[in-house]
Formats: C-alpha cells, sequence, structure tokens
C-alpha cells in the first residue's frame, strides 16, 4: 500500500515538473539576425542592446565574426533593439513584437 502511495506521489512530482518546464518554454522566443555595412559586407563585434519595452530588461549581444547575433530565449513581447559600432551610425529598430519562436531582424 504505502508504495502504491509513493508512485502516485512520485508520479504527481514528475508530472507538475514536466507541466513546468513546459511552461517555460512556450513563451520563448528568440531573436537573430545579420549586422551589415552599406556595401553589404558584415561588421563583426557590432554592439546589440535588446530592449524590452515591456519589462525594461536590457541584455547587451555581439555580433560575430560573420556578423552574426542570437539572443537565444527571451521572454515573448514587445522589443526595441539597437545596433551600434565604432565608425558606424546607430541604428534603431523599435516596435519589433517577438512571438514564440524564431524571428530575424537584419540590420
Amino acid at each position: 500500500m504505502k508504495s502504491g502511495r509513493l508512485a502516485l506521489l512520485v508520479g504527481i512530482l514528475l508530472a507538475g515538473s514536466f507541466a513546468t518546464a513546459f511552461g517555460q518554454a512556450v513563451n520563448q522566443g528568440d531573436i537573430s539576425g545579420t549586422v551589415t555595412d552599406s556595401t553589404g559586407a558584415s561588421v563583426p563585434g557590432a554592439k546589440v542592446t535588446v530592449l524590452n519595452i515591456d519589462t525594461g530588461v536590457t541584455k547587451d549581444y555581439t555580433t560575430n565574426d560573420a556578423g552574426v547575433y542570437d539572443t537565444s530565449s527571451i521572454v515573448a513581447g514587445n522589443y526595441k533593439l539597437t545596433f551600434s559600432r565604432d565608425g558606424f551610425s546607430t541604428l534603431v529598430r523599435s516596435s519589433i513584437t517577438i512571438p514564440v519562436g524564431t524571428t530575424t531582424v537584419n540590420a
């Protein structure tokens, strides 16, 4: 009898854990893209500042050698992206709605 209750308790805990993990994954988005100059050449080392307009949370990213950036998992919502690098004009992309899934924002 006790082992049956223990199995039931473990089952309930596991089900709750899966529901929590799934619930967190459901509200996740991702922004990725490539930063290029006016000639189409990639801009490595560009700073990409991502501001969640709804929460005020800001995070900075840097483009790789190919000029690509990726935010990985972020909360779906409304964002403002600022792209900057010494020697280049700053570009701001605002009012970008990020749904669940991946969104491409090139600059």
